[in-house]
């Protein structure tokens, strides 16, 4: 091997060496989180190599699907933020960028799923991602003409109520709460988060029920219960957890099971005196 092509290898593989220490990573911190129907996303921006922006990319879950990720010879890219078909991909081109909330037409109670890249003068990086939810759309109160009674009815207290809507939607399901003594409330009851309650006794997930029978009640304990309607985002037939929107307590009804007294007859007469008197 003569020297030139020595010295040509040589340069190659010293120039090789410091352009893979200028590999780019992907930006730290990537987060998200959404308000309404907009979705904000940061990251820490990734300058400490040479760097020219970002890619992101967007999909629904369930309903879309993740754009191919562009080569580097692909950019600059085209944006597309519009989520209607459930999938999006935008280019940000300054690398000191660290906010995007430019993605439309999100829905309410779904999941969203995000990739970013940092892209440099030939190449992308690895993926960092992050997931966000939207809340589902509130339930709302019960309408005016809402009916909720409490009735014994022997070993238990059955429930009536009006079918709770918000045109042109109606609720997915309702929680009943009862509480011994006075008035339930909404603890531990919160957007976001699967049904719980400190008072919650039932997750009723059929969205036209008007009744429930409570056969836990025990006798003599005066119980006050509500109805709290819910709706929420679904993956396939599943419920998304983080989509539940819950909607305001209703009236307040009272009900409880009468204690039966019961007198045992003593039966066989006077027993003789253990004197014999």
């Amino acid at each position: 091997m003569n020297s030139r092509i020595l010295k040509i290898l040589l340069f190659l593989s010293f120039y090789g060496i410091i352009f893979s220490s200028f590999s780019q990573s992907a930006p730290a911190n990537f987060e998200g989180s959404a308000s309404g129907m907009i979705i904000t996303l940061t990251w820490i921006p990734e300058n400490s190599n040479p760097n020219s922006g970002y890619v992101i990319k967007a999909k629904r879950n369930p309903g879309g699907v993740f754009p191919s990720t562009p080569s580097f010879a692909a950019l600059p890219l085209t944006n597309d933020a519009d989520l209607t078909d459930g999938a999006g991909m935008i280019e940000i081109t300054d690398e000191n960028i660290d906010t995007y909330n430019g993605f439309t037409n999100i829905v309410a109670g779904a999941q969203y799923d995000f990739e970013i890249f940092t892209y440099d003068n030939n190449s992308l990086s690895s993926a960092a991602s992050t997931t966000v939810y939207t809340i589902a759309t509130d339930p709302g109160a019960f309408p005016g003409s809402f009916t909720f009674t409490a009735t014994p009815a022997g070993n238990q207290i059955d429930l009536a109520f009006t079918k709770a809507s918000r045109p042109p939607m109606s609720s997915h399901g309702y929680l009943i709460l009862r509480r011994a003594g006075s008035n339930p409330d909404l603890s531990g009851i919160s957007d976001g988060s699967a049904p719980g309650g400190t008072y919650r006794i039932q997750t009723i997930s059929d969205s036209t029920a008007t009744s429930y029978s409570d056969n836990t009640a025990v006798a003599g304990v005066s119980y006050t219960y509500s109805v709290v309607p819910y709706r929420v985002g679904f993956n396939g037939v599943n419920p998304i957890n983080e989509t539940y929107n819950y909607g305001s307590l209703s009236t307040f009804a009272t009900a409880s099971i009468p204690l039966v007294s019961t007198i045992n007859k003593i039966t066989g007469g006077i027993a003789p005196s253990p004197l014999g008197s």
